[in-house]
């Protein structure tokens, strides 16, 4: 009888700690810093969030903001199946000077790293041509955040804006234009201040 109640305690035991070492991991436990890659500099005050979505949208669960050296700490449970992630400058307190990040979520993460942002800078794509489009001609631009297609007669890529280019990094400038039957396609790298607008002329 002695023998028997021991096992039974010692099953007990074995099942409670397997119970608790299961539930342990379904939790995601995520340690971060956010950096500006354009500065150099830790963000303050961003705001990190871990959005769910059971296959209807997605929604918040649980948000933090960094603090004053850009740290945050943030966990979540996963043990419903539904889809997580974690998002850094997500709304509604947005920041739209900076960029985002996201990253998947499963249960048992453990993360413990730095996330790199960048500011935003401004380039304007100016063009301008010695021989206009045909009606069976064309011109598309591709810069950052956006692209822009001209056909025929209508000049609408003479002068375009972008908000989302990379700060204090090289962003890519790339254009095709077709005409009387003869396509090319060129690029070049346009390196964007953090303070000032960027300017930058095609001629085609």
């Amino acid at each position: 009888m002695k023998t028997q109640v021991i096992i039974l305690i010692s099953l007990t035991i074995f099942l409670c700690s397997t119970c608790k070492k299961d539930k342990q991991n379904t939790v995601a436990y995520i340690k971060g810093k956010v950096m500006n890659e354009s500065t150099n500099k830790e963000i303050q005050g961003l705001n990190v969030t871990i959005e769910k979505s059971c296959g209807i949208g997605w929604h918040t669960v649980n948000s933090t903001f960094s603090d004053g050296n850009g740290l945050f700490v943030l966990s979540q449970d996963l043990s419903d199946g539904c889809g997580y992630l974690l998002n850094l400058n997500s709304y509604p307190n947005y920041n739209n000077k900076l960029s985002s990040y996201w990253i998947d979520l499963k249960p048992g993460d453990n993360i413990d790293r730095i996330f790199y942002l960048y500011s935003f800078a401004e380039l304007i794509i100016n063009t301008s041509t010695t021989q206009p489009l045909t009606i069976k001609d064309s011109l598309w631009i591709s810069i950052p955040g956006i692209s822009c297609g001209s056909m025929g007669l209508n000049p609408s890529c003479e002068n375009i804006y972008t908000n989302r280019a990379r700060a204090n990094k090289n962003n890519l400038v790339k254009w095709t234009i077709s005409r009387n039957g003869n396509r090319k396609t060129f690029q070049d790298s346009v390196y964007c201040p953090l303070d000032s607008a960027k300017h930058y002329d095609i001629i085609y």
